[in-house]
């Protein structure tokens, strides 16, 4: 079934110029063009021109099925058209002036790994769902064999006159009426080729030369791509950068980029990896798409003086200066990759919570607390500034405060170990605590109230976030979206909200209506009702935040900041 664009995100996309940043810098897969070259990104899709130069990247903004991309093939018989392999199926997309534009999608039920044609079919692999062939407009499933993972499909290849289709945990098959396993290779294959007429796989363990009871091994790197270029077989590997096979069985020599670990290419002339893209101009080998992000999962955005700082799940801490990103000063390489969340430090420094510690950077330093230097618990979830400057640090185990000079204190004696989410002052100065046991009022004579599900006050006992608007308390939840707390006498009274899913610290007041980042799209409160928010053009958003110029999108799929109108 073919997929595009809503009706709502056409509106917004035409009403308010945007601008996109995703995690270009992580290439699955390229192809050199007459013209230029393709990148299947992280990040989707992006055409460069001959001397590296990239365009915007193309993503589910544009029409592709999903933004994570994995490969990218030509259209056979159609200069200037692209198969593009996505997370949520296969795109044909058009290279023209502007950069590119989406022909057609297809929805798949699985990420596409692998496009081939061949005798007038599109063949599509897929990581879970099998091969599935286009036809009539659908992606339809070919039978594979019965056998445990050979729906993961890694690769696809033509020899003989017969598609085979490699797999991540079931070896190699066979397209036909009756498709049985290849002898000679077994496991996880990464990729094949046809290299003077003998079908060779890419595995963990080495090159495997395909002829039956006599297949050998004839490398032994973690091939991730090989080809037949210039009738040598060229193997991309996982450790070892790109190599030329030997004469000899065993035998390679290094060639290529200062890359070592490659995750596609294409002939001689370009190379994928999860650093960038490396082009061939000549005898030359250039770096591109490395100023791009290399993770778009993005769990926090702060904004110190003209810097841009976006946390990220799996690849750390990235600042964006003049449009490039860079990663945050961290000469001793201390912080972990799992960003929790960020905050401000004072003095152009930032506050970095992660899995495994608390940091402040800046000024060429970066300082470092843990379990052994006074938190409850190395593992830090959430962050908060006091209205004295302080620091209000969440962990997995309770909260800390750490002052100006650095010096950490509990929160009180009879403070328990609370896994802490969330946390947000209230404008009489009471602390409230977002747990995944419910809400914790910290009062300030040291005593603390226990708001739940049970006392009637939440609709789900895992806090992600809290928001004072006035004298108002936005709780959100992982499971039952927004309660709202007013006072009411000396207590409290609730209204539940709903919303969805609420991602950690995704709570915000942009022009004075409550945002909610959930793990279905930004949602806005608007006439006593939640409605999909303007601005959430990617699902699992993880943060809706106001900045000079616009609005800023975060989600798992990457950036996006909305223009405000000139």
């Amino acid at each position: 079934m073919s997929v595009g664009l809503g009706v709502a995100l056409i509106g917004v996309l035409a009403s308010a110029p945007i601008e996109v940043h995703t995690a270009t810098r992580d290439v699955r897969s390229c192809r050199a063009l007459d013209h230029g070259y393709a990148a299947a990104t992280d990040g989707g899709l992006v055409f460069l021109d001959d001397a590296g130069q990239a365009g915007a990247p193309l993503t589910a903004l544009d029409g592709l099925p999903e933004t994570r991309s994995y490969v990218v093939e030509p259209v056979a018989g159609q200069p200037g058209q692209l198969w593009v392999g996505t997370e949520g199926g296969l795109a044909k997309v058009e290279r023209s002036d502007a950069g590119g534009r989406v022909i057609e999608a297809f929805a798949s039920s699985a990420p596409v790994r692998a496009v081939i044609e061949h005798g007038g079919r599109t063949f599509v692999g897929t990581w879970g769902a099998g091969v599935l062939e286009l036809r009539g407009g659908r992606l339809r499933a070919i039978p594979g064999p019965d056998l445990s993972k050979a729906d993961r499909v890694t690769d696809l290849a033509v020899h003989d006159g017969q598609v085979v289709v490699a797999t991540a945990g079931a070896g190699a098959w066979i397209i036909d009426a009756s498709p049985q396993p290849i002898e000679g290779v077994e496991g996880v294959v990464w990729s094949l080729a046809v290299h003077q007429g003998a079908l060779y796989a890419g595995t963990f363990a080495g090159v495997r030369k395909l002829d039956g009871a006599a297949s050998i091994t004839v490398s032994t790197h973690d091939a991730r791509a090989i080809a037949s270029v210039g009738g040598e077989l060229l193997i991309g590997s996982s450790g070892q950068g790109l190599a030329q096979l030997g004469s000899e069985v065993g035998s390679q020599q290094r060639l290529g980029p200062p890359v070592s670990h490659v995750q596609g290419f294409d002939r001689d002339r370009c190379v994928a990896s999860s650093e960038g893209l490396w082009i061939r101009t000549g005898q030359r080998w250039i770096a591109a798409l490395d100023h791009g992000l290399p993770s778009g999962d993005v769990t926090d955005l702060l904004r110190v003086g003209d810097q841009l700082y976006a946390a990220t799940f799996d690849k750390g801490v990235w600042v964006n200066r003049g449009g490039q990103w860079a990663p945050i000063e961290d000469p001793e390489h201390v912080i972990d990759p799992q960003i929790n969340a960020l905050a401000p430090a004072g003095s152009g420094r930032v506050w970095v919570a992660t899995a495994r510690g608390l940091h402040r950077v800046g000024n060429g330093q970066v300082e470092t607390w843990t379990a052994k230097r006074g938190l409850p618990n190395s593992t830090v979830l959430s962050l908060a500034v006091s209205s004295a400057g302080e620091l209000l640090v969440g962990t997995h185990a309770g909260v800390a405060i750490i002052d100006a000079k650095g010096d950490v204190r509990e929160l009180g004696s009879r403070a328990r170990r609370w896994a802490t989410w969330a946390i947000a002052e209230a404008p009489d100065g009471e602390l409230w605590l977002g747990t995944t046991q419910g809400l914790i009022r910290w009062k300030l004579d040291g005593t603390w109230d226990h708001l739940s599900m049970l006392s009637g006050h939440l609709s789900d006992n895992w806090v992600t976030a809290l928001l004072w608007e006035g004298d108002a308390l936005h709780v959100g939840t992982y499971a039952a979206g927004v309660d709202t707390l007013t006072r009411k006498g000396s207590g409290f009274q609730a209204k539940s909200l709903g919303g969805g899913r609420v991602n950690p610290g995704g709570l915000s007041l942009i022009n004075g209506e409550l945002n909610a980042a959930t793990m279905k799209g930004a949602r806005v409160r608007r006439g006593g009702r939640w409605v999909a928010g303007e601005l959430g053009v990617f699902e699992d958003v993880t943060r809706v935040t106001a900045d000079v110029g616009g609005v800023w999108i975060a989600s798992r799929r990457g950036l996006v900041l909305v223009m405000s109108p000139t």
